[in-house]
């Protein structure tokens, strides 16, 4: 039976054996080319005689449409040579799908098809073709299946050519993203401020550096005019344009969003037509790109060197320090536009007591304020005491600066000036050397942003004025009378233990009444420490030791002391507590993870012994020379006991600790124990946390 097929499409009969039995079309290019090879070299070069058919008429053997495709053989004698062979042979892709080809052959699968295999022929072009297997049709019992190749080269290299502009149209997507990113992450890496600024004067787009410095959004600036930032414009302009320049570069006043004043150094570029048609925006005229520098320091450290020379003339004129000070506080509030200015002068005679006390000399008030006439400042401040910015300046002993200041900033604020609302304080103590003789600080409505040039100026003078300060020194001789007067006071009245030991050298000791002392041992240190150098020996103590102490600082106890390979610490003191014994708990059970994990990292198999006792103590210190805080009495005794007579591993508490810890932990009952010197004691094992 000869079909009738397309050009592109040739065709194998196989048996149910698969063995080809019929060829129809050309098949030289789709079949292994190895196979092809052997069958070329096989060829005598004679006739082929003609196939024969089945006697059932169920094959047909047909070749007419055959072409010529391989040296010395004829699409006739290649199908002739290919009868009989395996299909496997002639296709290595059909290898391993037996159980499909025999399920298709006895219908029960309707077909099967492989797609795009690929070949290449002998002029090096590739060729693609997809099989679909059904089974023949046949009158008798034998299976037959017809292999249907179709040549979908032209196909497949279409999907190629449209997979490859599929490929570039992506690339060329992703690098036109790529250098937009580039081009906006160029753009907001900027530290200078850019607008681009339509024709009409409106905003159109802004960078992260503009948004930060003027403090607005980027959705409250676009569509804007460019006046809505403007204080004033120190370059020509032109009103009917709404623009910031007429100049390519110039200075302009700005505005941020709390009030803050910045001179801003501009320039500005033109964006033609051509540029906007390259942008997708070619409907519009024209845009501007501004540029700006803040040069609001620039010019601010240029009225710094006025003021210096200013102050070193008020204080070459004056002869007494406090009228100095007070021209001082007026002539930069003036000069810097402060609307409140104040002199403090720091109490030395108790400034070594650690709460020093501060006085108002003088203040200075900008008239445009509305506040009544008869306003007196507070006059005197415990700066331990007080959260102002006063304290502040005062614990950092340096100029500072405060944005977005509370009411309650303002030393020597009353209601009436807290409802001033000053939102930017700076300040800057009167030093020489270390010591800070006074304070100015200065004060105004408007949100400024720190200025480094002025903090400069503030050390500056600072130091400038303690100098004069001292120079006056005889002008505060009533001052100075107070500060010996308070400074014997602070030595007659006692304040810590410290101070003390300054005074006498009495012994100093305290009674606690509720402690948890805990002992901790390295068992079978002395034999550990013969397999050890000495170095080593220290190394390995001071691992462990600095983990404990760690420990001591996380659960809030006392370390007392540590001997040997002994550990000692306490809860209850020198600050009483009434979780002493839970603390102390807690620390034992943190030691055995501790050395748990010792052993995890350094290979070895320490164990330590820890006992635990409560009770009262006496806790200070004795003795002239190498001064150690101690504890003293029968519980640091049974604390030890309990750790000497304890168990390698395990932690032994009293009965009186078991007894303050019996409803939050897990215990299990030792019993009686003989304890050196005590006798038999009821004793018990802390195991853990209650679950």
């Amino acid at each position: 039976m000869k079909l009738s097929l397309p050009q592109h499409i040739q065709l194998i009969v196989v048996n149910e054996a698969f063995q080809v039995v019929s060829v129809q079309g050309n098949v030289a290019p789709l079949i292994d080319s190895g196979l092809l090879e052997m069958l070329v070299e096989s060829a005598d070069g004679g006739a082929i005689a003609p196939i024969e058919t089945p006697t059932d008429g169920a094959v047909d053997h047909a070749t007419d449409h055959l072409a010529p495709t391989a040296p010395g053989l004829s699409p006739e004698q290649l199908a002739a040579q290919l009868l009989g062979l395996e299909i496997y042979e002639l296709f290595p892709e059909l290898f391993g799908i037996d159980e499909i080809l025999v399920e298709v052959a006895a219908g029960d699968r309707p077909e099967f098809n492989i797609k795009g295999i690929g070949r290449v022929t002998a002029d090096g072009s590739p060729i693609y073709f997809d099989i679909h297997i059904t089974a023949h049709p046949s009158p008798t019992a034998e299976h037959y299946l017809i292999f249907f190749l179709e040549d979908v080269t032209d196909r497949m290299s279409l999907e190629q050519v449209l997979v490859q502009a599929t490929n570039e149209k992506h690339l060329l997507i992703r690098n036109l993203e790529e250098t937009k990113q580039q081009i906006d992450q160029i753009i907001s890496a900027m530290s200078e401020m850019l607008f681009l600024v339509s024709e009409a004067g409106l905003i159109r787009m802004v960078n992260p550096a503009t948004r930060h410095l003027l403090g607005y959004e980027a959705e409250e600036l676009i569509g804007q005019p460019m006046s809505a930032i403007l204080v004033r414009r120190d370059a020509p302009s032109a009103p009917e344009s709404g623009h910031l320049l007429v100049a390519e570069e110039g200075e302009a006043v700005c505005q941020t969003k709390t009030g803050a004043i910045l001179v801003i150094a501009f320039s500005r570029s033109r964006l033609t037509n051509t540029l906007m048609g390259q942008l997708g925006r070619a409907d519009m005229a024209q845009d501007f790109l501004y540029v700006g520098r803040d040069v609001t320091e620039e010019k601010r450290r240029q009225r710094y060197q006025s003021v210096q020379h200013l102050i070193t003339r008020i204080i070459s004129e004056s002869n007494i320090a406090t009228q100095a000070l007070s021209a001082v506080v007026r002539a930069l509030c003036q000069e810097f536009d402060w609307q409140l200015g104040e002199f403090w002068l720091i109490d030395r005679t108790d400034v070594g007591s650690g709460n020093p006390s501060a006085h108002c000399i003088d203040h200075w008030l900008s008239p445009v304020l509305e506040i009544s006439h008869d306003w007196k400042p507070v006059r005197c401040l415990r700066l331990n005491e007080d959260h102002s910015f006063l304290s502040q300046v005062w614990q950092a002993t340096k100029a500072k600066w405060q944005q977005n200041l509370p009411n309650q900033a303002v030393p020597a604020g009353t209601l009436e000036i807290q409802n001033l609302n000053f939102k930017t304080g700076f300040g800057f103590p009167i030093k020489t050397g270390d010591q800070v003789l006074g304070i100015l600080l200065f004060f105004k409505q408007a949100s400024q942003l720190v200025s480094p040039d002025l903090l400069n100026l503030g050390e500056s003078l600072g130091s400038q004025l303690g100098q004069y300060v001292e120079r006056r020194k005889a002008e505060e001789a009533l001052l100075l009378e107070q500060e010996k007067s308070e400074r014997l006071l602070l030595n007659i009245l006692p304040e810590t233990i410290a101070h003390c030991l300054k005074r006498n050298a009495r012994t100093i000791a305290e009674q606690f009444a509720a402690v948890t002392v805990l002992f901790a041992d390295i068992v079978g240190f002395t034999e550990i420490a013969s397999n050890l150098s000495a170095i080593e020996l220290v190394e390995l103590l001071n691992e462990i030791f600095s983990e404990f102490d760690q420990l001591t600082e996380i659960h809030g106890l006392e370390k007392i002391k540590t001997i040997g390979d002994s550990y000692m610490v306490v809860a209850g003191l020198p600050t009483p507590r009434a979780d002493h014994a839970q603390a102390i708990a807690n620390m034992a059970l943190d030691m055995q993870l501790v050395m748990s994990r010792f052993n995890d990292r350094q290979k070895r198999d320490f164990q330590i012994r820890i006992g635990i006792h409560s009770g009262s103590v006496v806790a200070g210190v004795i003795g002239l020379k190498k001064f150690i805080y101690d504890l003293w009495g029968d519980t640091v005794n049974t604390a030890s006991r309990m750790e000497s007579h304890g168990i390698p591993g395990r932690i032994q508490t009293s009965a009186a600790t078991y007894a303050l810890l019996k409803t939050s932990y897990q215990f299990e009952h030792r019993g009686l124990v003989h304890i050196k010197g005590k006798g038999d004691m009821d004793t018990y094992f802390l195991l853990g946390h209650m679950p």
